[in-house]
């Protein structure tokens, strides 16, 4: 059997040196089409299959509100209360919340996105520190990955370090595991910090920010239940505000929901759209498969007094088909290798060229979509080559199998069988070109149609952004004297029509748009 399949391979690499044209062309042919399907579904991945990197994914719940009036004074108490006495449904609850704040060190000031997490949020995880030790202290950090990264350049020596955040100093005690995004799937926070009891939750209403509740449901426990239990629960802390600050009244609802894939705005927001783009180069390889068939069909063709006289020297047609197939075989796999590495070299720009994140506040969350592949892309890129394979493979071979031995040495020109099969490949091709280009044409449509919209306001001419004075040292007072001097300023230059301090920032309105 060895010694069969080595002479199909050495059978293979002949008819490559002599057709190396048509070869590489063939190659690059079937790395667009493959590469194409490796991106997007890498992403689909990511975002719509993969589950967390934590302990028990599938056991994880988190608590949506359902709308309503959500005070910010009253999610603290909430949390509080989950924490304490966590329903029958679960076996643990968690908090974590959000904040930007002024990272500091060396003399350095950035904009950082830190979490605020109770003390049991690792261990329910589950997860344990790349470098150093989990955070246990209300002074001590852990630093994500990409941040170590980024900012520490990845010595160890981090650890141990002062930081700075909003002036208060915390040590660096340990790096979080690549890929760690907590409950979230596309992004993740730069720093984690622990902080218990009355404390848990500091997370300053005044700054907009509020907790998330999440925790593990027990054996056997459903999300309904998890549901009706933490409603009582939101009762409970909603009397007991009122007590302390009548009238205090919760108008809101609550809905505990698997994040065994973790919590997405991506996935809420593009998770049609990653559908339809699978379903676009799906259509992308069928028509590639079907430009490759022609191809392979034009050199059974050029090659059919060959194979007639394999056949009357004894070839059989089992050999005939062996070798077509591993012709096929070997293109697919040179095209599927080729196709993967320019897939995750590209994938860099792919991930930067997606929409920013953007939290409650408004401000932008960076992205960390981990796109690295895994069992699920690796089958999923065979069973793409492989079909890929069968695909363009198919007319060549029933060309092959169908060589008349007598006519084939006689003549010279194209078998009615070759034309006929070259015509249904062509056919097809159209089809799916005309299927492509008629949805890409709705969805340029659709693009138009949205931007001309009219957004309930005049956007023409209109410059916005953002400042943060106290991440420069400026407390409250002087940094809204300073905005006001800001503000000042940016109205007595020239061009400026209206300038105006809504709750994002400082916007202005030329007279003319800038160049």
């Amino acid at each position: 059997m060895f010694g069969f399949m080595f002479s199909d391979f050495r059978h293979t690499l002949r008819r490559f040196r002599r057709s190396p044209s048509s070869s590489i062309i063939i190659v690059l042919l079937l790395t667009l089409g493959i590469s194409s399907n490796v991106v997007i579904f890498s992403l689909v991945n990511a975002l719509l299959l993969r589950t967390l990197p934590v302990e028990r994914p599938q056991e994880l719940a988190q608590l949506m509100h359902l709308g309503g009036i959500v005070y910010p004074e009253f999610q603290p108490e909430f949390c509080r209360l989950m924490r304490e006495n966590p329903p029958d449904a679960y076996s643990d609850v968690a908090c974590e919340g959000e904040l930007d704040l002024a990272f500091a060190e060396g003399g350095n000031v950035e904009r950082t996105h830190v979490n605020f997490v109770s003390p049991n949020y690792f261990d329910m995880l589950g997860v344990h520190p790349l470098y150093g030790q989990l955070p246990v202290a209300p002074d001590e950090a852990v630093l994500s990955y990409a941040f170590w990264r980024r900012w520490f350049g990845g010595a160890t020596n981090a650890l141990g370090r002062k930081v700075l955040l909003e002036g208060h100093p915390f040590s660096v005690v340990g790096v979080l595991p690549r890929g760690f995004n907590g409950i979230q799937a596309d992004s993740g926070p730069d720093v984690r910090i622990t902080q218990s009891g009355e404390e848990a939750m500091p997370l300053g209403p005044e700054r907009g920010a509020l907790p998330w509740v999440f925790g593990r449901l027990r054996a056997g426990a459903t999300l309904a239940q998890a549901t009706a239990q933490s409603q009582v629960v939101l009762k409970a802390a909603d009397l007991e505000m009122q007590s302390r600050r009548p009238p205090f009244e919760v108008d809101d609802k609550l809905e505990a929901v698997s994040i065994a894939r973790g919590a997405s705005m991506l996935r809420e927001r593009f998770s049609k759209a990653l559908i339809l783009l699978m379903a676009g180069v799906m259509l992308l390889l069928l028509i590639v498969c079907a430009n490759v068939g022609g191809l392979m069909l034009a050199r059974a063709a050029a090659r059919r007094r060959e194979t007639a006289v394999q056949i009357a020297v004894g070839a059989t047609r089992g050999r005939l088909l062996r070798q077509t197939a591993a012709e096929c075989g070997m293109l697919a796999v040179i095209g599927g290798a080729l196709g993967t590495a320019l897939a995750y070299a590209a994938m860099p720009w792919v991930i930067h060229a997606m929409p920013p994140l953007r939290n409650r506040a408004g401000v932008s969350l960076p992205l960390a979509l981990h796109v690295s592949p895994d069992i699920r892309v690796v089958l999923f890129t065979i069973s793409v080559c492989a079909l890929a394979a069968f695909l363009f493979g198919l007319a060549p071979a029933v060309a092959s199998v169908g060589v008349d031995v007598n006519e084939t040495l006689k003549a010279s020109r194209s078998s009615p069988r070759t034309s006929r099969l070259t015509g249904v490949l062509v056919a097809a091709q159209v089809a799916l070109c005309t299927v492509l280009l008629s949805g890409a044409g709705l969805l340029v449509r659709t693009l138009y149609e949205l931007r001309s919209l009219d957004a309930g306001f005049d956007a023409q001419h209109v410059v916005t952004f953002s400042l943060e004075p106290q991440m420069a040292g400026y407390t409250p007072e002087t940094g809204r004297s300073l905005e006001e001097r800001l503000l000042e300023q940016v109205r007595s230059m020239p061009g400026v029509l209206s300038p105006a301090t809504p709750p994002a920032g400082l916007c202005v309105e030329p007279v003319s748009r800038p160049p």
